[in-house]
């Protein structure tokens, strides 16, 4: 059975570094002293915004799976994140490589991605979405997000009230330029 995440059921450094290490192999570490700090404050603050200011394989893209995959092996579900890409292509890029990541581990991890809105039912929500019980990794591309956002946006925020879904993160959205 997996648990709602308490807020009060913050996970310690050692819990996240053995997530970590179960996706990536047992010398696996952090980058960095800011992505270790980083990593840290997207595993245990789903209440305020922030930034990870890391270059490109800076390894931001843990901040997307690595609270979920910390939490799971507690036995406590994180919640959905919605991981926002600047572009379509960025979007497979990402669901290919965290499935890669996460394939084997001992707690399933479920990750769904909508790259087109022509993707989109006309009316009616994803299938993925329209369950009881949503994905824990949800990638999409801006058009989608928006798209989801205009139609449902009452849904998520029933959702973000019940702490099903948690976090929206935009990925490389400095690229973007108008």
């Amino acid at each position: 059975t997996i648990l709602p995440i308490q807020m009060q059921s913050a996970l310690k450094e050692e819990e996240i570094l053995e997530a970590l290490r179960e996706i990536h192999g047992p010398q696996a570490n952090f980058l960095s002293q800011h992505q270790r700090l980083s990593i840290l404050h997207a595993t245990n603050n789903t209440e305020k915004h922030f930034h990870i200011g890391t270059p490109c394989g800076g390894g931001k893209s843990l901040a997307f799976y690595l609270p979920c995959v910390a939490y799971k092996r507690r036995g406590h579900n994180f919640g959905m994140t919605m991981a926002v890409m600047s572009y379509k292509f960025l979007s497979g890029h990402h669901v290919e490589a965290t499935q890669n990541a996460l394939r084997g581990l001992k707690v399933p991890i479920w990750i769904e991605s909508i790259s087109s809105v022509a993707d989109l039912p006309n009316s009616t929500l994803p299938e993925s979405l329209s369950g009881e019980s949503l994905p824990d990794l949800l990638v999409v591309s801006l058009d989608v997000a928006a798209e989801l956002f205009k139609r449902f946006f009452s849904l998520f925020k029933v959702w973000a009230s019940k702490r099903q879904f948690v976090r929206l993160i935009f990925d490389e959205f400095h690229t973007l330029s108008l």
